[in-house]
């Protein structure tokens, strides 16, 4: 529900204080309480918006829907990881099929160099 995702800001961002929240988003501190415990059903599209306009790391698809993160930082640092992670298993992937050219290689000359001991011994 809504209201838990606002509870959740509150805890987060403004470390429980509903009062300081409800100040920050300029609605009356009893209306968010009666969010948060579920008295008031979903917020009025103004009240969203407050939140929205005042907190600017709020992800407004995690407020409205809860899917994503709860700030728009977050989910920017989730990208450029995982944009980060496939880089690297990309740069992975062809020092190990280097590598595994190199092993080629070295077991022909290590057999080039047999045969040549082999006639020298002869």
């Amino acid at each position: 529900m809504i209201g838990e995702r606002i509870e959740q800001i509150i805890k987060v961002l403004f470390h429980g204080n509903v009062r300081q929240f409800s100040l920050k988003i300029g609605v009356p501190s009893g209306q968010i309480a009666n969010y948060i415990r579920g008295r008031s059903s979903i917020p009025r599209a103004d009240v969203i918006e407050k939140i929205v306009l005042s907190i600017d790391d709020i992800n407004v698809d995690w407020l409205i829907t809860g899917r994503g993160n709860m700030l728009k930082s977050e989910q920017k640092k989730e990208q450029a990881q995982s944009q980060v992670e496939c880089y690297l298993e990309k740069k992975l992937n062809e020092k190990e099929k280097r590598i595994e050219e190199l092993l080629i290689e070295l077991g022909k000359q290590m057999y080039e160099n047999k045969m040549l001991l082999e006639r020298s011994v002869k």
